[in-house]
Protein backbone atom coordinates (compact mmCIF):
# COMPACT_ATOMS: atom_id res chain seq x y z
CA UNK A 1 0.00 0.00 0.00
CA UNK A 2 3.00 2.32 1.08
CA UNK A 3 4.09 1.76 -2.65
CA UNK A 4 0.73 2.51 -4.08
CA UNK A 5 0.63 5.84 -1.91
CA UNK A 6 4.04 6.94 -3.14
CA UNK A 7 2.95 6.26 -6.80
CA UNK A 8 -0.22 8.78 -6.80
CA UNK A 9 -2.27 5.32 -6.71
CA UNK A 10 -1.25 4.30 -10.13
CA UNK A 11 0.54 0.92 -10.54
CA UNK A 12 0.76 -1.90 -11.67
CA UNK A 13 -0.23 -4.98 -8.80
CA UNK A 14 1.89 -7.93 -10.34
CA UNK A 15 1.98 -10.48 -6.96
CA UNK A 16 2.30 -14.09 -7.62
CA UNK A 17 -1.75 -15.77 -7.23
CA UNK A 18 -2.04 -16.01 -3.65
CA UNK A 19 -0.68 -13.54 -2.43
CA UNK A 20 -3.32 -11.21 -1.37
CA UNK A 21 -3.61 -8.61 -4.37
CA UNK A 22 -7.25 -8.29 -4.00
CA UNK A 23 -6.79 -6.95 -0.05
CA UNK A 24 -3.81 -4.86 -1.45
CA UNK A 25 -6.15 -2.95 -4.00
CA UNK A 26 -9.18 -2.83 -1.22
CA UNK A 27 -6.95 -1.46 1.33
CA UNK A 28 -5.88 1.77 -0.86
CA UNK A 29 -9.41 1.99 -1.77
CA UNK A 30 -10.43 1.80 1.68
CA UNK A 31 -7.35 4.31 2.80
CA UNK A 32 -6.54 6.66 0.25
CA UNK A 33 -10.31 7.44 -1.82
CA UNK A 34 -13.02 9.10 -1.55
CA UNK A 35 -14.72 9.48 -4.97
CA UNK A 36 -15.91 6.30 -6.74
CA UNK A 37 -14.27 3.34 -7.39
CA UNK A 38 -15.04 1.09 -10.61
CA UNK A 39 -13.20 -2.60 -10.61
CA UNK A 40 -13.15 -4.50 -13.86
CA UNK A 41 -12.79 -7.97 -13.48
CA UNK A 42 -13.51 -11.78 -15.24
CA UNK A 43 -17.14 -12.31 -14.55
CA UNK A 44 -16.14 -15.74 -12.49
CA UNK A 45 -14.59 -12.94 -9.55
CA UNK A 46 -17.38 -10.18 -9.30
CA UNK A 47 -19.07 -12.16 -6.25
CA UNK A 48 -15.48 -12.47 -4.52
CA UNK A 49 -14.69 -9.01 -5.11
CA UNK A 50 -17.75 -7.80 -3.44
CA UNK A 51 -17.58 -9.96 -0.32
CA UNK A 52 -13.74 -8.86 -0.24
CA UNK A 53 -15.01 -5.45 0.00
CA UNK A 54 -17.29 -6.30 2.51
CA UNK A 55 -15.11 -7.22 4.48
CA UNK A 56 -13.17 -4.36 4.27
CA UNK A 57 -16.11 -1.74 4.71
CA UNK A 58 -16.76 -0.85 1.76
CA UNK A 59 -19.93 -0.62 -0.24
CA UNK A 60 -20.34 -2.36 -3.16
CA UNK A 61 -23.02 -2.95 -6.25
CA UNK A 62 -22.30 -5.62 -8.83
CA UNK A 63 -23.33 -4.52 -12.45
CA UNK A 64 -25.13 -6.86 -14.87
CA UNK A 65 -26.40 -7.11 -18.14
CA UNK A 66 -25.82 -4.66 -20.94
CA UNK A 67 -28.50 -1.75 -19.91
CA UNK A 68 -27.32 0.54 -17.64
CA UNK A 69 -28.99 1.35 -14.27
CA UNK A 70 -28.66 5.10 -13.86
CA UNK A 71 -30.16 4.74 -10.59
CA UNK A 72 -27.17 2.83 -9.05
CA UNK A 73 -25.39 4.72 -6.46
CA UNK A 74 -22.56 3.18 -4.34
CA UNK A 75 -18.51 3.85 -3.51
CA UNK A 76 -17.71 1.18 -5.81
CA UNK A 77 -19.02 -0.51 -9.00
CA UNK A 78 -18.21 -4.35 -10.29
CA UNK A 79 -18.80 -5.41 -13.36
CA UNK A 80 -16.83 -7.58 -15.92
CA UNK A 81 -14.65 -6.93 -19.21
CA UNK A 82 -17.55 -8.49 -21.25
CA UNK A 83 -20.43 -5.78 -20.51
CA UNK A 84 -17.72 -2.84 -20.10
CA UNK A 85 -18.68 -1.39 -23.23
CA UNK A 86 -22.20 -1.25 -22.17
CA UNK A 87 -21.30 0.71 -19.21
CA UNK A 88 -18.71 3.09 -20.44
CA UNK A 89 -20.67 6.29 -20.30
CA UNK A 90 -22.39 5.63 -17.07
CA UNK A 91 -19.61 4.66 -14.89
CA UNK A 92 -18.16 7.67 -16.28
CA UNK A 93 -20.83 10.14 -15.63
CA UNK A 94 -20.27 9.22 -11.78
CA UNK A 95 -16.77 10.84 -11.78
CA UNK A 96 -14.76 7.76 -10.79
CA UNK A 97 -11.65 8.62 -8.82
CA UNK A 98 -10.15 5.01 -8.91
CA UNK A 99 -9.90 2.46 -11.81
CA UNK A 100 -8.75 -1.36 -11.35
CA UNK A 101 -8.28 -3.58 -13.57
CA UNK A 102 -8.01 -7.10 -12.02
CA UNK A 103 -6.68 -9.66 -14.62
CA UNK A 104 -5.58 -6.74 -16.85
CA UNK A 105 -4.37 -9.44 -19.92
CA UNK A 106 -7.69 -9.22 -20.84
CA UNK A 107 -7.76 -5.79 -22.35
CA UNK A 108 -4.14 -6.88 -24.46
CA UNK A 109 -6.13 -6.24 -27.68
CA UNK A 110 -5.81 -2.67 -28.93
CA UNK A 111 -8.31 -3.11 -31.35
CA UNK A 112 -11.35 -4.89 -28.53
CA UNK A 113 -13.93 -3.28 -27.68
CA UNK A 114 -13.18 -3.39 -24.34
CA UNK A 115 -10.24 -2.42 -24.18
CA UNK A 116 -11.49 0.88 -25.80
CA UNK A 117 -13.86 1.41 -23.34
CA UNK A 118 -11.51 0.48 -20.52
CA UNK A 119 -9.29 3.16 -22.15
CA UNK A 120 -11.93 5.81 -21.89
CA UNK A 121 -12.82 5.47 -18.12
CA UNK A 122 -8.89 5.03 -17.37
CA UNK A 123 -8.61 8.66 -19.11
CA UNK A 124 -10.77 10.15 -16.34
CA UNK A 125 -9.89 8.62 -13.39
CA UNK A 126 -7.49 10.23 -11.01
CA UNK A 127 -6.09 6.82 -10.28
CA UNK A 128 -5.53 2.97 -11.34
CA UNK A 129 -4.65 -0.07 -10.25
CA UNK A 130 -4.14 -2.82 -12.74
CA UNK A 131 -3.72 -6.46 -11.63
CA UNK A 132 -1.89 -9.32 -13.28
CA UNK A 133 0.07 -12.30 -11.50
CA UNK A 134 2.26 -12.33 -15.05
CA UNK A 135 2.97 -8.55 -16.40
CA UNK A 136 6.03 -10.16 -18.24
CA UNK A 137 5.74 -13.55 -19.35
CA UNK A 138 3.70 -12.72 -22.04
CA UNK A 139 4.50 -10.91 -25.15
CA UNK A 140 5.19 -6.78 -24.93
CA UNK A 141 2.64 -5.75 -27.69
CA UNK A 142 0.27 -7.52 -24.95
CA UNK A 143 0.95 -5.19 -22.31
CA UNK A 144 1.34 -2.00 -23.64
CA UNK A 145 -2.45 -1.13 -23.39
CA UNK A 146 -1.82 -1.55 -19.90
CA UNK A 147 0.86 0.63 -19.17
CA UNK A 148 -0.39 3.27 -21.43
CA UNK A 149 -3.57 3.53 -19.61
CA UNK A 150 -1.01 3.57 -16.85
CA UNK A 151 1.74 6.08 -17.34
CA UNK A 152 0.03 7.60 -20.58
CA UNK A 153 3.19 10.06 -20.53
CA UNK A 154 5.69 6.98 -20.06
CA UNK A 155 3.71 5.12 -22.52
CA UNK A 156 2.23 7.01 -25.38
CA UNK A 157 2.53 5.72 -28.82
CA UNK A 158 2.88 2.04 -29.05
CA UNK A 159 4.59 2.12 -32.57
CA UNK A 160 7.68 3.47 -30.57
CA UNK A 161 6.63 0.71 -28.18
CA UNK A 162 6.87 -1.41 -30.57
CA UNK A 163 9.91 -0.39 -32.04
CA UNK A 164 11.96 -0.67 -28.55
CA UNK A 165 10.45 -3.72 -27.43
CA UNK A 166 8.84 -6.06 -29.39
CA UNK A 167 11.26 -6.61 -32.38
CA UNK A 168 8.65 -5.60 -35.14
CA UNK A 169 9.18 -7.57 -38.17
CA UNK A 170 7.15 -6.94 -41.51
CA UNK A 171 5.14 -10.12 -43.19
CA UNK A 172 3.26 -10.31 -46.44
CA UNK A 173 0.33 -9.93 -44.04
CA UNK A 174 1.67 -6.53 -42.52
CA UNK A 175 3.77 -5.64 -39.53
CA UNK A 176 4.42 -8.58 -36.91
CA UNK A 177 4.81 -7.38 -33.51
CA UNK A 178 4.39 -10.69 -31.75
CA UNK A 179 8.67 -10.74 -30.47
CA UNK A 180 10.79 -9.16 -27.61
CA UNK A 181 13.59 -7.23 -27.29
CA UNK A 182 15.16 -5.01 -25.17
CA UNK A 183 13.23 -6.77 -21.73
CA UNK A 184 15.91 -5.32 -19.42
CA UNK A 185 14.81 -2.19 -20.18
CA UNK A 186 11.67 -2.99 -19.87
CA UNK A 187 11.97 -3.96 -16.58
CA UNK A 188 13.63 -1.35 -15.46
CA UNK A 189 11.11 0.95 -16.35
CA UNK A 190 8.11 -1.10 -14.59
CA UNK A 191 10.17 -1.43 -11.63
CA UNK A 192 9.52 2.32 -10.85
CA UNK A 193 5.81 1.64 -10.69
CA UNK A 194 5.29 -2.22 -10.50
CA UNK A 195 4.58 -4.33 -6.97
CA UNK A 196 5.71 -7.71 -7.78
CA UNK A 197 6.38 -9.94 -5.08
CA UNK A 198 6.74 -13.80 -5.64
CA UNK A 199 5.55 -16.19 -3.57
CA UNK A 200 9.36 -18.07 -2.99
CA UNK A 201 10.39 -14.51 -1.99
CA UNK A 202 8.12 -14.54 1.49
CA UNK A 203 8.01 -18.13 1.62
CA UNK A 204 9.07 -18.20 5.29
CA UNK A 205 5.73 -15.51 5.78
CA UNK A 206 3.17 -17.91 4.65
CA UNK A 207 1.15 -20.79 5.87
CA UNK A 208 3.29 -24.26 4.49
CA UNK A 209 -0.92 -24.82 2.81
CA UNK A 210 -3.63 -21.92 2.54
CA UNK A 211 -7.30 -22.37 1.77
CA UNK A 212 -9.25 -20.24 -0.63
CA UNK A 213 -12.75 -20.03 -0.68
CA UNK A 214 -13.93 -18.68 -4.70
CA UNK A 215 -17.91 -18.24 -5.07
CA UNK A 216 -18.82 -18.42 -8.19
CA UNK A 217 -22.36 -17.11 -9.53
CA UNK A 218 -24.44 -19.62 -11.40
CA UNK A 219 -26.86 -18.15 -13.88
CA UNK A 220 -30.31 -19.91 -13.53
CA UNK A 221 -31.02 -19.54 -9.63
CA UNK A 222 -34.50 -19.71 -10.04
CA UNK A 223 -34.08 -23.76 -10.78
CA UNK A 224 -31.33 -23.92 -7.51
CA UNK A 225 -34.05 -22.07 -5.31
CA UNK A 226 -36.97 -24.49 -5.83
CA UNK A 227 -35.05 -27.23 -5.60
CA UNK A 228 -33.82 -25.84 -2.58
CA UNK A 229 -37.84 -24.82 -1.01
CA UNK A 230 -38.42 -28.77 -1.86
CA UNK A 231 -35.36 -29.65 0.55
CA UNK A 232 -36.20 -27.53 2.79
CA UNK A 233 -39.25 -28.70 3.19
CA UNK A 234 -38.27 -31.71 3.60
CA UNK A 235 -35.60 -31.17 6.85
CA UNK A 236 -38.82 -29.48 8.52
CA UNK A 237 -40.61 -33.17 8.38
CA UNK A 238 -37.45 -35.20 9.52
CA UNK A 239 -37.16 -35.99 13.50
CA UNK A 240 -33.36 -34.48 14.31
CA UNK A 241 -33.12 -38.19 16.11
CA UNK A 242 -34.71 -40.09 13.22
CA UNK A 243 -31.96 -38.33 10.88
CA UNK A 244 -29.28 -39.66 13.20
CA UNK A 245 -30.75 -43.27 12.76
CA UNK A 246 -33.30 -45.12 9.68
CA UNK A 247 -33.49 -41.52 7.74
CA UNK A 248 -29.90 -40.62 7.37
CA UNK A 249 -29.45 -42.34 4.27
CA UNK A 250 -32.53 -40.91 2.81
CA UNK A 251 -31.33 -37.60 4.14
CA UNK A 252 -28.06 -37.87 3.03
CA UNK A 253 -29.34 -38.67 -0.94
CA UNK A 254 -31.62 -35.38 -0.73
CA UNK A 255 -28.46 -33.38 0.01
CA UNK A 256 -26.63 -34.46 -2.16
CA UNK A 257 -29.03 -34.27 -5.39
CA UNK A 258 -29.16 -30.17 -4.18
CA UNK A 259 -25.16 -30.35 -4.17
CA UNK A 260 -24.99 -31.96 -7.51
CA UNK A 261 -27.39 -29.26 -8.79
CA UNK A 262 -25.69 -26.45 -7.01
CA UNK A 263 -22.22 -27.92 -9.04
CA UNK A 264 -23.72 -28.40 -12.24
CA UNK A 265 -25.07 -24.87 -12.27
CA UNK A 266 -21.91 -23.19 -11.91
CA UNK A 267 -20.76 -24.93 -14.53
CA UNK A 268 -20.30 -22.55 -17.24
CA UNK A 269 -18.71 -19.83 -14.72
CA UNK A 270 -16.51 -23.09 -13.39
CA UNK A 271 -14.77 -22.99 -17.25
CA UNK A 272 -14.29 -19.32 -17.26
CA UNK A 273 -12.52 -19.84 -14.16
CA UNK A 274 -10.52 -22.41 -14.86
CA UNK A 275 -9.51 -19.95 -18.49
CA UNK A 276 -8.64 -17.28 -16.12
CA UNK A 277 -6.42 -19.06 -14.06
CA UNK A 278 -4.42 -21.36 -16.67
CA UNK A 279 -3.63 -17.82 -18.47
CA UNK A 280 -1.24 -17.52 -15.09
CA UNK A 281 -0.50 -21.13 -14.60
CA UNK A 282 1.72 -23.94 -16.43
CA UNK A 283 -0.20 -26.51 -14.34
CA UNK A 284 -3.27 -27.29 -12.04
CA UNK A 285 -4.49 -29.76 -10.37
CA UNK A 286 -8.67 -30.44 -9.92
CA UNK A 287 -10.55 -32.51 -7.70
CA UNK A 288 -14.10 -33.62 -8.52
CA UNK A 289 -16.30 -36.35 -7.27
CA UNK A 290 -19.06 -37.24 -9.75
CA UNK A 291 -17.98 -38.89 -13.02
CA UNK A 292 -19.86 -36.27 -15.08
CA UNK A 293 -18.11 -33.29 -13.79
CA UNK A 294 -14.79 -35.11 -14.77
CA UNK A 295 -15.74 -36.06 -18.16
CA UNK A 296 -17.27 -32.48 -18.81
CA UNK A 297 -14.20 -30.97 -17.62
CA UNK A 298 -11.86 -33.45 -19.65
CA UNK A 299 -13.95 -32.75 -23.16
CA UNK A 300 -13.28 -28.98 -22.12
CA UNK A 301 -9.82 -29.12 -21.57
CA UNK A 302 -9.30 -31.50 -24.85
CA UNK A 303 -10.71 -28.86 -26.83
CA UNK A 304 -8.72 -26.18 -25.42
CA UNK A 305 -5.61 -28.56 -26.22
CA UNK A 306 -4.26 -28.74 -22.73
CA UNK A 307 -3.54 -32.35 -23.20
CA UNK A 308 -5.65 -33.19 -19.72
CA UNK A 309 -5.14 -36.55 -17.86
CA UNK A 310 -7.44 -38.01 -15.44
CA UNK A 311 -7.49 -40.14 -12.28
CA UNK A 312 -10.70 -41.89 -11.72
CA UNK A 313 -12.61 -44.86 -9.98
CA UNK A 314 -13.17 -46.19 -13.53
CA UNK A 315 -9.51 -46.28 -14.22
CA UNK A 316 -6.99 -49.44 -14.02
CA UNK A 317 -4.66 -49.55 -11.59
CA UNK A 318 -1.73 -49.89 -14.29
CA UNK A 319 -2.93 -46.45 -15.95
CA UNK A 320 -2.52 -44.41 -12.78
CA UNK A 321 0.95 -43.86 -12.88
CA UNK A 322 0.96 -43.48 -16.11
CA UNK A 323 -1.15 -39.90 -16.23
CA UNK A 324 1.19 -38.80 -13.43
CA UNK A 325 3.76 -39.56 -15.23
CA UNK A 326 2.36 -37.74 -18.64
CA UNK A 327 1.41 -34.54 -15.94
CA UNK A 328 4.63 -34.28 -14.39
CA UNK A 329 6.98 -34.22 -17.66
CA UNK A 330 4.95 -33.54 -20.13
CA UNK A 331 4.57 -29.68 -20.91
CA UNK A 332 1.49 -30.10 -22.69
CA UNK A 333 -0.11 -31.58 -20.29
CA UNK A 334 -1.54 -28.74 -18.40
CA UNK A 335 -4.45 -30.07 -16.48
CA UNK A 336 -4.33 -33.53 -14.37
CA UNK A 337 -8.52 -34.26 -12.93
CA UNK A 338 -8.82 -36.07 -10.40
CA UNK A 339 -11.59 -37.78 -7.76
CA UNK A 340 -11.49 -37.09 -4.88
CA UNK A 341 -11.35 -40.93 -2.88
CA UNK A 342 -9.68 -42.22 -6.13
CA UNK A 343 -6.88 -39.54 -6.48
CA UNK A 344 -6.34 -38.31 -3.00
CA UNK A 345 -3.61 -40.91 -2.03
CA UNK A 346 -0.82 -42.66 -3.38
CA UNK A 347 0.25 -40.15 -5.81
CA UNK A 348 2.74 -37.22 -6.83
CA UNK A 349 1.54 -33.79 -8.33
CA UNK A 350 4.02 -31.65 -7.40
CA UNK A 351 4.66 -30.05 -11.49
CA UNK A 352 1.47 -28.07 -10.07
CA UNK A 353 1.23 -26.13 -6.53
CA UNK A 354 -2.27 -25.22 -6.07
CA UNK A 355 -5.12 -28.11 -6.10
CA UNK A 356 -8.99 -26.36 -7.33
CA UNK A 357 -12.07 -28.60 -5.31
CA UNK A 358 -14.80 -28.45 -8.48
CA UNK A 359 -16.95 -30.30 -5.76
CA UNK A 360 -17.20 -30.06 -2.24
CA UNK A 361 -17.16 -33.76 -0.65
CA UNK A 362 -18.19 -35.00 2.91
CA UNK A 363 -15.05 -35.67 4.97
CA UNK A 364 -12.51 -33.29 5.91
CA UNK A 365 -9.61 -35.19 5.91
CA UNK A 366 -10.01 -36.10 1.91
CA UNK A 367 -9.49 -32.65 1.17
CA UNK A 368 -6.36 -32.62 2.99
CA UNK A 369 -5.02 -35.38 1.70
CA UNK A 370 -6.12 -34.27 -2.36
CA UNK A 371 -4.41 -31.04 -1.47
CA UNK A 372 -1.13 -33.09 -0.52
CA UNK A 373 -0.49 -34.44 -3.63
CA UNK A 374 0.81 -31.36 -4.40
CA UNK A 375 2.26 -30.01 -0.87
CA UNK A 376 4.70 -32.84 -0.37
CA UNK A 377 8.57 -33.53 -1.01
CA UNK A 378 10.17 -31.95 -4.36
CA UNK A 379 6.87 -28.99 -4.25
CA UNK A 380 9.36 -26.17 -3.84
CA UNK A 381 6.30 -23.08 -3.95
CA UNK A 382 3.65 -22.45 -1.47
CA UNK A 383 0.39 -24.20 -2.05
CA UNK A 384 -3.47 -23.70 -2.26
CA UNK A 385 -6.33 -25.21 -1.70
CA UNK A 386 -8.91 -23.56 -3.66
CA UNK A 387 -12.64 -24.56 -3.15
CA UNK A 388 -15.03 -22.94 -6.08
CA UNK A 389 -18.48 -23.09 -4.72
CA UNK A 390 -21.68 -21.96 -5.95
CA UNK A 391 -22.82 -18.92 -4.54
CA UNK A 392 -25.63 -18.37 -2.16
CA UNK A 393 -26.04 -22.71 -1.59
CA UNK A 394 -25.41 -25.57 0.13
CA UNK A 395 -21.92 -25.99 -1.40
CA UNK A 396 -21.26 -22.50 0.41
CA UNK A 397 -23.00 -24.00 3.50
CA UNK A 398 -20.34 -26.68 3.53
CA UNK A 399 -17.25 -24.68 3.50
CA UNK A 400 -19.01 -22.19 6.07
CA UNK A 401 -19.87 -25.34 8.30
CA UNK A 402 -16.39 -25.72 8.81
CA UNK A 403 -15.52 -22.42 8.90
CA UNK A 404 -17.96 -21.76 11.54
CA UNK A 405 -17.32 -24.57 13.98
CA UNK A 406 -13.71 -24.84 13.67
CA UNK A 407 -11.29 -22.30 15.25
CA UNK A 408 -9.24 -22.63 11.81
CA UNK A 409 -10.41 -23.85 8.58
CA UNK A 410 -7.05 -25.32 8.18
CA UNK A 411 -7.57 -27.27 11.49
CA UNK A 412 -10.97 -28.76 9.95
CA UNK A 413 -9.43 -29.37 6.57
CA UNK A 414 -6.60 -31.09 7.88
CA UNK A 415 -8.75 -34.14 9.83
CA UNK A 416 -7.43 -32.51 13.01
CA UNK A 417 -10.50 -30.76 15.35
CA UNK A 418 -13.80 -32.23 16.16
CA UNK A 419 -16.87 -30.65 17.74
CA UNK A 420 -18.62 -32.36 20.39
CA UNK A 421 -17.98 -35.95 18.29
CA UNK A 422 -20.45 -34.50 15.29
CA UNK A 423 -19.37 -35.43 12.10
CA UNK A 424 -19.91 -33.01 8.74
CA UNK A 425 -23.30 -34.18 8.28
CA UNK A 426 -24.37 -33.08 11.84
CA UNK A 427 -22.85 -29.58 12.01
CA UNK A 428 -24.57 -29.20 8.13
CA UNK A 429 -28.59 -30.24 9.84
CA UNK A 430 -27.83 -28.30 12.88
CA UNK A 431 -26.59 -24.97 10.26
CA UNK A 432 -29.54 -25.37 7.99
CA UNK A 433 -32.37 -26.56 10.11
CA UNK A 434 -31.88 -23.73 12.30
CA UNK A 435 -32.35 -21.12 9.70
CA UNK A 436 -35.24 -23.27 8.66
CA UNK A 437 -37.27 -23.51 11.97
CA UNK A 438 -36.36 -20.04 12.95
Amino acid sequence: VAKMVDQAGRVLLADQMGLGKTLQALAYTKGHTTGPVIVICPSSLKINWQREAAECGLESVVLKGRLPDSSLESKMYILNYDIVDAWKDELISKKPELLILDECHFVKSRSAKRTKACRAIAKKCEKMIAISGTPLTNKPAELWTTLNMLKPRDFSAFLGFARMFCKPRRTPWGMDYSGAANLDRLHKQLQTFMIRRLKEDVLTDLPEKTYNLVPLPIDDMEEYEAAARDYLEYLRGVDANAARKAARAEAISKTNGLKRLAANLKKPYLFKYFDDVLENKDKIVISCIHHHMIDDLMAYFKDKGMNPVKIDGRDKMTNRQGAVDTFQNDKSCRVFVGQLKAAGAGITLTAASDVYFAEIGWVPGEHAQMSDRVHRIGQRNACTANFLVAADTIEESFVKVLQKKMEVIGQVLDGTAEVEGSNLYDLLMEEITSHVKS
